[in-house]
């Protein structure tokens, strides 16, 4: 008998799904489904009876359920959580109205630097399969002290759906990401991944769970 699941979100940016039951657990292991509202499933193999869903979309609604056996009675409905709204970034001394994003193919060289990208690098439209970066300036001096920036990029299309999974950046030091060029900061950040349907496009991009900018752009 399936009894009771407990949703625990403490941690910000992730869920922990936790299910109690008697009698023998499934040999197969669980099979846990959720959508993001309400679009495709989503399913996760659990050997244990717990999960984590990481990371979450700040906004959305979450529905889970299970694939069970016929011989399992479950007892109440799919559950439901409210990922809460992100707040709009604001930390080490500057807000995200202080900075400005601009969309780039990424450069061959792994190393590259903002400040070494031309005019003509810059584009809001990409053919299919091209990577695509980000240039992040500001004009303000930040606040370079210790602690770690976590990026999460959740893409949408031109009707708000969520395209994929959300996914996460790579996690650099607040510190060590910026530098410095005529006058202004700036840092570097690559997508993990672009969609590969012709279409019109935007990308929510957070800052330890934190909305810094949302940013249009098209494949075509």
């Amino acid at each position: 008998t399936f009894e009771d699941l407990v949703l625990d979100h403490s941690t910000p940016g992730q869920l922990v799904i936790t299910w109690y039951y008697e009698g023998t657990a499934p040999s197969g292991g669980w099979r846990l489904f959720y959508t993001i509202d309400g679009e495709a499933r989503h399913v996760v193999e659990c050997v244990q009876n717990t999960c984590t869903i990481s990371p979450l979309v700040p906004g959305a609604q979450y529905k889970f359920s299970f694939e069970l056996p016929e011989d399992i009675t479950v007892f109440g409905g799919p559950a439901e959580y409210d990922v809460p709204p992100a707040p709009t970034f604001s930390d080490f001394g500057i807000t995200a109205d202080d900075l400005t994003f601009r969309m780039c193919r990424t450069p061959k060289d792994v190393n590259w630097k903002w400040y070494s990208l031309l005019e003509t690098d810059f584009f809001d439209s990409y053919a299919p399969n091209t990577s695509a970066s980000f240039v992040i300036s500001m004009k303000k001096m930040p606040q370079l002290v210790g602690g770690d920036i976590k990026t999460l990029f959740i893409i949408r299309d031109e009707n708000g759906r969520l395209v994929g999974s959300p996914q996460e950046g790579r996690t650099r030091s607040w510190h060590s990401m910026w530098s410095s060029f005529n006058g202004f900061y700036g840092t570097e950040l690559d997508m993990p991944t672009m969609p590969q349907t012709p279409g019109n496009y935007t990308v929510e991009i957070y800052f330890n769970n934190a909305l810094v900018t949302t940013e249009a752009f098209a494949i075509s």
